[in-house]
Parts: C-alpha cells; sequence; structure tokens
C-alpha cells in the first residue's frame, strides 16, 4: 500500500470524532480519505481487540472514528472511545508523572497530557481531577487542564432565567458547588438550597436560577418555584392518604426529618404545607396534619 499524504493537525478538529471515507486498506492499516488530498491513517494498534480488524474496513465505505495525533503531530484515527473529547470536562484518573506534567487516562492507548501550567494545584498518581480538554494551538496536541476559567466564561449574556441546562461539578466551594453549564460556562448551585448528595463529576440536570447584575450564573436543581411547590404538595397529598389521613411530619418537625422523607428544606415543607392549608385541604396540629374531611360543613 502507497504511503499516504499525512494530514497535518490544521486540517481537522482533533480531538473529535469525524465521519470518514476508507481510500484502502491491508494488514498495516487502514487509510481514510481527506478532501484536501491528505489522508487519515487506522493503525493495527488503534483497533478495538476482538470488534474489529483492517478486513472489516472496504474501500468506499464511511465510518465515524475519534481523531487524535501521534507523536509526530499528524492525525491518526482510532476505534477506541475517549472518555472526553475536546471542549468537554470531567474527571479523569491520573496514571503517572513527569517533570512536565501529569498524564491522565482517557481510555486510549496513548495518555492524555496535563502540563503543571494547566494544574492548580499538584497532581499525583492514583487521584483523580476534574480537567477540561482542549487543543493547544502551538503544539497541536489534545491537552488536559484543571483551570476551567480559561475556557469556561462566568459571566453569560445568552443564558435565560428558568432555562434548562446540563450541569457537571467542578468543585465544592464555601458556598456550595461550582458546575460546568453545557459545557460552556461556570455557575455556582448554593449548598442551602441543594437537598441531595453532590460529588465532584457528578452530570445532573439543572435550571438557570438567576443572573446576577454582574452577569454571572446561580443554578438550581429544581425548575420554576411554583412547579417545585405544586410537585411536593401532591406528594404531602400522596403520603397522607397512604397514612390513613393524618401525618407525623408536620411544620414542627426537625428538618432533618422533613428531608429524610421529601428530601426539601424544612422551608420548601413549610410553604406547601400553607398553601394546603389555604387551599383548605389540610388542617394542621401539633403533632399531626390531617385531611380535611370533604363532607364536613365549612367553619
Amino acid at each position: 500500500m502507497a504511503r499516504p499524504k499525512p494530514l497535518s493537525c490544521d486540517t481537522m478538529k482533533i480531538g473529535h470524532y469525524h465521519t470518514l471515507t476508507v481510500e484502502a486498506s491491508g494488514p498495516g492499516n487502514v487509510v481514510f480519505s481527506v478532501q484536501d488530498g491528505g489522508a487519515v491513517s487506522l493503525a493495527t494498534d488503534e483497533l478495538d481487540a476482538g470488534k474489529a480488524n483492517w478486513q472489516d474496513f472496504k474501500t468506499g465505505d464511511t465510518v465515524t472514528l475519534f481523531v487524535h495525533h501521534n507523536k509526530e503531530g499528524h492525525a491518526v484515527a482510532t476505534t477506541h472511545k475517549p472518555h472526553l473529547t475536546v471542549g468537554e470536562c470531567g474527571l479523569l484518573n491520573v496514571v503517572s508523572n513527569g517533570p512536565g506534567g501529569a498524564w491522565l487516562d482517557w481510555g486510549l492507548s496513548k495518555d492524555l497530557f496535563l502540563p503543571i501550567s494547566d494544574q492548580t494545584s499538584p497532581v499525583r498518581h492514583g487521584e483523580q481531577v476534574f480537567v477540561y480538554i482542549y487543543l493547544d494551538p502551538w503544539q497541536s496536541r489534545v491537552t488536559a487542564t484543571t483551570k476551567l476559567h480559561q475556557y469556561l466564561s462566568e459571566e453569560t449574556t445568552t443564558l435565560e432565567v428558568r432555562q434548562s441546562v446540563n450541569l457537571i461539578i467542578a468543585a465544592q466551594t464555601p458556598m456550595g458547588y461550582k458546575a460546568v453549564i453545557n459545557n460552556e460556562f461556570l455557575g455556582l448551585l448554593y449548598r442551602e438550597e441543594v437537598f441531595q448528595p453532590l460529588s465532584v463529576g457528578d452530570q445532573v440536570p439543572g435550571f438557570v436560577k438567576t443572573i446576577r447584575p454582574d452577569h454571572r450564573i446561580d443554578l438550581t436543581l429544581n425548575g420554576r418555584i411554583s412547579d417545585v411547590r405544586d410537585d411536593l404538595t401532591s406528594r404531602i397529598l400522596a403520603a397522607m392518604e397512604a397514612a390513613g389521613g393524618t401525618y407525623h411530619i408536620t411544620d414542627k418537625s426537625p428538618p432533618e426529618d422533613i428531608y429524610d422523607t421529601f428530601q426539601v428544606s424544612k422551608k420548601n415543607y413549610k410553604r406547601a404545607l400553607s398553601a394546603l392549608y389555604k387551599a383548605r385541604k389540610i388542617v394542621i396540629k401539633k403533632d399531626v396534619i390531617s385531611l380535611v374531611d370533604p363532607a364536613a360543613p365549612d367553619t
């Protein structure tokens, strides 16, 4: 097989998936054609063991593969799937340290480099680190960084209040949790408004709660307050009906008991009870709450 013209990392987006067309295949590698006349090679050692071999690739076939770089800076394809691609965030394991930085396991045969200059604090073998993946423009190398603020904005003029977003927990702070929003922004979840266990790396759905005057972003795991209250009141009524019409968790109950049962704060629980009381669906007593008998006359 003729040696293909190597494809430089400037020709296509390195660190992403691409749909490629098979130009030729042989025992050593598979060659995929690229529009500019260059080519991307898939070497034998980049094939998933037991899942594919060079004979599975026929001339003219199209296949979607991840494209990264080799030591010479040329684009190469792989059938392996990385844990993260360029522009994504997540937790990766540190597998070794060297003079210039650390190496991370990102699911490929070649580990991912985390330079010392990209570390907010030193990382060590065996640790897990939360990183953002970017393409180093000077070396055309897929690289990791823990300095999220250099690539993710803490301000927005495009997000809207109550907008549904995808969140990844990036760090714990004294105020709560720093979260990556749609792999584009950084926002804050306040600790007193989070009623479920969260760990760095967790992916959770959320909402934009407020956009501050300085355009920084406050987040919530709940939707609109009215939606949350309506859902909670429905759950309270269901629990009371299942218990025979009376329930032992009142507005005087310890916050821990309320959270263990309904996963909400005492403040929100009291608001829901108040709404039910005003709607004349419950009676609130010192030790219990009771469903109002619909046949009982109004007093």
